[in-house]
Order: structure tokens, then sequence, then C-alpha cells
């Protein structure tokens, strides 16, 4: 699999999950909607960049950190949510 396409997608399980704990913790009205805004925008810019295959230079390490990250998104969402 491509480099840039599993930075891309990373970025937006990372945004989604962002956006998905605070739409359904409701810590408060303010810090649940910079959550829901601040995981959006990363989730849409990554959707729209694999969409127009947008060429971006990511290495190996960069591509497999924000993998890890996002398994680190959702494992934390799922904790979040489950506990």
């Amino acid at each position: 699999m491509d480099r840039a396409r599993i930075h891309h997608l990373s970025m937006g399980i990372i945004g989604l999950s962002l956006g998905l704990n605070g739409a359904l913790t409701g810590v408060s009205d303010v810090a649940g909607a910079a959550m829901v805004s601040g995981g959006t925008c990363p989730a849409v810019l990554s959707g729209y960049s694999l969409l127009t295959d947008a060429d971006s230079s990511i290495g190996r390490r960069g591509a497999y950190l924000s993998a890890f990250g996002a398994v680190l998104s959702v494992v934390g969402t799922a904790l979040t949510l489950l506990g």
C-alpha cells in the first residue's frame, strides 16, 4: 500500500475518533464542540486528499507513526466510550 494513502487514511481515522469522542462523551458544550470541529477538519481534509490523489511525500517512518497513532486513537476512544 502506498505510504501517502496509509498516512491520509490514518489521519482520517484519528479525526473521526476524536470527533466521535467529543460528540458522545459530552464533557461540556464548548469542549465537545471543539473536539468535534477539531476532529472533523482532519477527517474531511484526509478524505479530500484520498479522493483527489494529492501528491504528498511522506517517509516510511511517518506513515507508520501515523498508523500507530490511529490505532492508539481508536483504542483510546473505545476505552473512553466503554468505561
